[in-house]
């Protein structure tokens, strides 16, 4: 299989075109990274810009200790959708259809999402083989690792289904330690908030669960 090599798609022309995609479930609070298994990198995001860049490659999807640009707590923001806050910049990732990029949100120091915040969501699809697919809800496209330095979206896909020669689009979500914040008001089902959990073991693939 050859990687997809589309070229960026333009994000302002959106399809009208409602699907249901089976979706992954993910732990709000959790503390997650996404490893690409044709790049063999991590997401990250940058300190000195509002893009979304990639790690160096790592021969495993083993996060090494002191990456924390890589890491991105969970906030669930509606049925199977939800947000990915990194702590070390205090912003949510995002693809920005104005500027047809893939970046980071303003600072939400306190990693809430705010309630009018659509660009940041995103459900994450069972693409198999215990991979995953980051599908933007609002832009209808998954991210993708190019060789390029930064992440970036693939052509628009209505319906959230991968093709199966799109490999750039292929992630490992890891476990990778102990969430931050503290639990949300229980009376909020969909509280855009971070939650706080037991620690779990640091590094473990997370296999994808899918909701019924």
């Amino acid at each position: 299989l050859v990687p997809s090599t589309s070229s960026p798609i333009n994000l302002t022309t959106m399809s009208p075109t409602i699907c249901q995609t089976p979706a992954v479930r993910l732990t709000p609070g959790s503390s997650i990274a996404f490893w690409n298994i044709n790049q063999m990198s991590f997401m990250r995001s940058l300190p000195e810009s509002t893009l979304i860049g990639k790690s160096n490659s790592t021969e495993s999807p083993i996060l090494p200790i002191g990456w924390d640009y890589e890491r991105y707590q969970v906030v669930r923001a509606g049925e199977d959708v939800y947000a990915f806050w990194n702590y070390r910049t205090m912003r949510f990732i995002r693809v920005n259809p104005v500027l047809n990029v893939v970046d980071s949100s303003e600072i939400r120091p306190d990693g809430t999402l705010q309630p009018e915040a659509t660009w940041e969501l995103f459900k994450v699809t069972d693409v198999g083989n215990g991979a995953v697919g980051i599908w933007s809800s609002s832009s209808k496209v998954f991210l993708r690792h190019p060789p390029d330095l930064n992440i970036d979206a693939s052509e628009i896909r209505p319906c959230g289904i991968l093709p199966a020669d799109f490999l750039w689009e292929r992630y490992r979500i890891v476990n990778t330690t102990v969430p931050i914040f503290s639990q949300a008001p229980s009376s909020a089902p969909f509280s855009r908030s971070p939650t706080t959990l037991m620690p779990t073991t640091t590094n473990q693939i997370l296999v994808p669960s899918t909701s019924s």
